[in-house]
């Protein structure tokens, strides 16, 4: 298995892979908010990549930066979307993708890294709820158990709620 920084030439390749890893209702949605989220120009940068077996994308994950209001020294990132292949999945390509990103985003000293998905698959690779809980997401959250969190750095937690904004193609509450 190969992980490597996306291409203009995956694209296809992604949104065949998101058609395949999630039902129609949400693959269209997050096709949609994909394809903004990698044609977004924005700073600090997304941090989006792919899994290829023998030359085929089998898994892509994005990392996109957070703008917090009242503490601009913290830097964060939150991690949307995961998908890995239907016929790949279970063999730790997800994981794999997570901890790549997750090592480029501490080496790039960003401090904590957000995530929106199922906390059985998050908390097994180092996720929590508490650390989530100090970030105050721009929407409601249809599913709060959902909302997990790593610290990166060796920064403490916040000793209060933060508030934060987010690039624009997360700015669909449809997708919180």
């Amino acid at each position: 298995m190969v992980i490597r920084d996306i291409q203009t030439t995956d694209l296809k390749a992604i949104h065949e892979l998101i058609n395949s890893a999630f039902l129609s209702n949400e693959s269209n949605e997050i096709n949609v908010f994909v394809s903004k989220l990698l044609t977004a120009s924005v700073s600090p940068s997304i941090k989006a990549t792919v899994a290829e077996i023998n030359d085929e994308v089998v898994g892509f994950i994005s990392c996109s930066p957070i703008y917090v209001d009242s503490d601009e020294s913290l830097t964060g990132y939150i991690l949307a979307p995961l998908a890995v292949s239907p016929s790949h999945q279970k063999k730790g390509i997800g994981s794999a993708l997570v901890n790549y990103s997750i090592n480029v985003l501490k080496e790039n000293n960003v401090d904590v890294l957000l995530v929106y998905g199922d906390p059985d698959y998050y908390n097994r690779i180092r996720f929590r709820g508490y650390v989530a809980d100090y970030f105050v997401p721009p929407y409601r959250l249809t599913y709060p158990a959902g909302w997990l969190g790593m610290m990166l750095s060796e920064r403490c937690l916040p000793n209060h709620s933060v508030k934060f904004n987010c690039v624009e193609a997360l700015k669909n509450p449809d997708l919180w």
